[in-house]
């Protein structure tokens, strides 16, 4: 069920599950992004913007056990990704000015420590909720090609049209490493593994190959590494592509 409600405040609902957020900076629809395509076991309880991807203050979630939730502003130069690691559903408000943007009631004890933030439950030292946040560095520029700025290796992509996402093929894999990087901060994993990916000519990831062993060691690891390539826009091609990069 979605509900709208005021740009401030969810009154009576916001009241009921996390009390008021009143003195706290406020988002406008379309500041913030909910990226539907990177979480997973994620509801919307109420949001006052129409369009279902763009969240405000004010917009609650409910994330059910074993949740992931990812969070950008607008055009994405700040991201949150967050994991829910709790037995019970958890109920969160977006009220905060800084990423990951949300709070709870529930949640009274929280901890960040540099682009890491981690809430244990009442009384006890388990965590139930972790995120990580990251401010995406410029892409590069200059006149260089896609393999000199990145170890990407492209093939069949050498003559694409622009991209609708990206002004360049350089951006793409600069922007990708970075945004992988928070899903190995989100579950404390610093090895980096092989990733081939088959790209459409629409520019739609088609399949994905990783290391088979990723799978039994880092299924969330590796569930969060795919769902973010997928969800990105790659240049239109005449042609099927292939993309190679250490993620």
């Amino acid at each position: 069920m979605r509900i709208s409600y005021g740009h401030i405040c969810l009154g009576a609902l916001a009241l009921t599950f996390l009390g008021t957020c009143a003195g706290a900076e406020t988002f406008a629809c379309g500041e913030l992004r909910f990226m539907q395509d990177r979480s997973r076991g994620v509801q919307i309880l109420a949001n006052p913007c129409e369009q279902e991807r763009q969240i405000a203050t004010g917009t609650i979630f409910r994330l059910a056990p074993g949740a992931r939730l990812w969070l950008a502003t607008g055009r994405g130069e700040r991201q949150a990704v967050c994991q829910s690691r709790a037995t019970s559903a958890l109920t969160l408000l977006v009220d905060q000015s800084h990423p990951p943007w949300l709070s709870s009631k529930s949640l009274p004890n929280c901890l960040r420590h540099q682009n890491r933030w981690r809430c244990l439950a009442q009384n006890t030292e388990n965590e139930i909720l972790t995120c990580a946040m990251t401010r995406l560095r410029p892409p590069p520029s200059g006149p260089s090609s896609p393999k000199e700025a990145t170890s990407l290796v492209l093939r069949s992509l050498q003559s694409h049209r622009p991209s609708t996402e990206y002004d360049d093929a350089r951006q793409l894999p600069a922007r990708l490493k970075q945004e992988a990087e928070m899903c190995h901060e989100l579950y404390g994993v610093e090895e980096k593994f092989p990733f081939t990916w088959h790209i459409t000519p629409q520019g739609k990831t088609a399949a994905i190959e990783s290391p088979p062993a990723l799978r039994k060691s880092h299924p969330h690891l590796l569930s969060c590494l795919e769902e973010l390539i997928r969800s990105h826009t790659y240049p239109p091609t005449d042609a099927p592509g292939t993309l190679t990069e250490s993620l």
